[in-house]
């Protein structure tokens, strides 16, 4: 089970579009709900499978990197933007 830090972050990949889906329900009532409730625990299921895999494919995006890393320059020689071309 995800810490609750981690679970914020996956309920709101998924919150606003299950909204948009469901506009007399919310997030929160059908989170209380599942907790009783056969089919709303699985659709809290499914949605919370929406956003784990949302959140893998944003953690597998390559992110901006230094131009010196992606030619493999080795760390001591780079020169990082902001510190008078010194190397830090």
């Amino acid at each position: 089970m995800p810490n609750n830090e981690e679970q914020s972050y996956l309920e709101s990949l998924v919150r606003a579009e299950f909204e948009r889906c469901h506009p007399d329900d919310t997030f929160e009532h059908l989170k209380r709900r599942a907790a009783f409730s056969k089919e709303d625990k699985g659709l809290l299921r499914d949605w919370m499978a929406i956003a784990k895999a949302r959140a893998a494919a944003q953690r597998a995006k390559p992110s901006p990197v230094d131009p010196a890393i992606e030619a493999g320059e080795p760390a001591a020689t780079r020169r990082h933007h902001g510190t008078g071309g010194r190397a830090t």
